[in-house]
């Protein structure tokens, strides 16, 4: 036998040491008593010294030190439930102390609810059974005020039928009265209050522009011969309008004709009413259709400045100027265009906001816009009118022409006057004005005192550029200036 090996024993204890004792006939009996002791009084455990816990204050301080609770919070019934179940989830904690703790958190919330609903019951029986206590006496004090009120119709009948009666003939009459139409320049000139003569003046000419139709040509057309009078290309023009009317269109007839020097023309004819009827999508399209020309017809367009516009403004973009309609409760395409006054190449690197022209043709639009402000992302700015300005050449810088018909053999630039165009000028330090041949201001300054002669003498010639509307034929539109 070897050194090392062991013994076999019956009981196997040493070939396999984790296994437990077989039991035997000698094993011996469990002095465990099989049932509980009684249970102990509640004042009796609370009297236990080895305890640090004795009473609610010393167990409102263990918990919240212990951090078993919500510190500062007061300790209800639900507080308190949520406690125990936070206690049950210590570690080392008997399974038999965890199940009783569970179900007094449980009991302790179950019991919080029903005292919870007890507490409303009794509040909401109480009000029904004041409501029904003071019952009669509403039921009394409602019963009283009818009477009153049945007093008070019966004094006041006869007062009452003579109020109908008068009701009743004025409706009669206003019934049998007919509607008056709509005010035209001319009516509004011979029945309202004493204008000024350049007021007088100005309600002219714009009754003149409503009643005139503009025909564009495309580019490289024209819509007459140089040879054609103006009563032959009139008679052509009234030819066609005529093929296009039914019973319920105005009477419309041209009555002057102006040829413009791009090939299109002027027309003006006997009404506004007739204007406007020219002017609408289905007649004008059969119109340039009928005429069998190249060309559309232009509406009159009513430009505001509107100042201070942020740069970020997508102009541009179709979708800005509905989102600017929508905002300022315009109609879809009320605004035609929106464009900077100022180049963009001449901004300020630190530059957040510029001056814009938005054009409408409309003129009720641009005189609200005016009177009321212009909203543009929730932010209110306040345009004003554009006024007629001299017309200056932005190619020679000088006055009474426009680009397409500069005759100079070579640009000049209206920052520093060298032959250059303007948006390629880099000399920030050079300034000099063409148009009054001085060094102190750019050709496009405001403050030219050329610039400021010719506007003083456009403002005599049109007298409405100091108007603070677009004169039209409502009466406050047509006020020389605000209130």
């Amino acid at each position: 036998m070897s050194p090392t090996s062991s013994r076999s024993t019956t009981s196997g204890v040493h070939n396999n040491p984790s296994r437990s004792p077989t039991p035997t006939i000698n094993t011996r009996k469990s002095t465990r008593k099989s049932t509980l002791e009684p249970s102990k009084s509640k004042d009796a455990i609370a009297a236990i010294s080895k305890y640090k816990v004795s009473d609610a204050t010393s167990g409102a301080a263990y918990l919240n030190k212990t951090l078993l609770s919500l510190v500062g919070e007061p300790f209800t019934s639900e507080h308190l439930a949520t406690t125990l179940l936070h206690i049950s989830q210590m570690d080392k904690m008997p399974l038999a102390a965890i199940e009783a703790i569970r179900a007094v958190a449980f009991l302790l919330e179950e019991e919080s609810v029903s005292k919870t609903t007890s507490t409303s019951l009794k509040m909401n029986l109480e009000n029904v059974k004041q409501m029904h206590e003071n019952l009669p006496s509403s039921v009394d004090t409602i019963l009283t005020r009818l009477e009153e009120v049945k007093t008070s119709i019966m004094i006041l009948k006869p007062s009452l039928d003579t109020t109908q009666f008068c009701l009743d003939s004025f409706i009669s009459k206003t019934a049998q009265e007919p509607v008056p139409p709509p005010r035209s320049y001319s009516d509004i000139t011979r029945t309202s209050p004493p204008i000024s003569t350049q007021n007088h003046a100005a309600l002219a000419r714009a009754a003149v522009r409503a009643r005139q139709i503009l025909f564009d040509p495309s580019p490289g057309q024209t819509l007459y011969s140089p040879t054609s009078p103006p009563a032959e290309v009139a008679s052509r023009l009234n030819e066609a309008i005529l093929s296009l009317r039914t019973e319920e269109s105005p009477i419309t007839t041209i009555k002057a004709i102006l040829r413009l020097r791009n090939g299109g023309l002027l027309a003006e004819v006997n009404s506004e009413e007739a204007a406007s009827w020219i002017k609408s999508k289905y007649i004008r399209e059969k119109l340039i259709t009928t005429l069998g020309i190249q060309a559309n017809i232009k509406d009159r367009l009513y430009s505001i400045v509107v100042p201070y516009l942020p740069i970020t403004s997508r102009t541009d973009s179709p979708s800005f100027l509905r989102t600017i309609e929508e905002e300022n409760n315009l109609a879809t395409g009320a605004i035609n265009t929106i464009r900077w006054i100022k180049p963009i190449e001449r901004r300020n690197p630190n530059q957040k906001v510029a001056h814009a022209i938005l054009t409408t043709s409309d003129p009720m639009v641009a005189n609200t816009l005016l009177k009321d402000g212009l909203y543009v992302n929730r932010e209110k700015l306040y345009p004003r009118k554009n006024k007629r300005e001299p017309t200056c050449c932005v190619c020679c810088q000088l006055w009474g022409h426009i680009a397409r018909n500069c005759k100079a053999e070579h640009d000049t630039c209206g920052t520093c006057g060298e032959h250059h165009h303007t948006s390629s000028c880099n000399k920030t330090d050079k300034l000099y004005c063409t148009g009054c041949k001085t060094k102190n201001h750019a050709s496009y300054s405001r403050n030219c005192q050329e610039f400021i002669k010719r506007s003083a003498e456009l403002d005599a010639k049109y007298p409405e550029n100091n108007m603070p509307y677009f004169p039209t034929n409502e009466e406050w539109m047509q006020v020389s200036q605000l209130p």
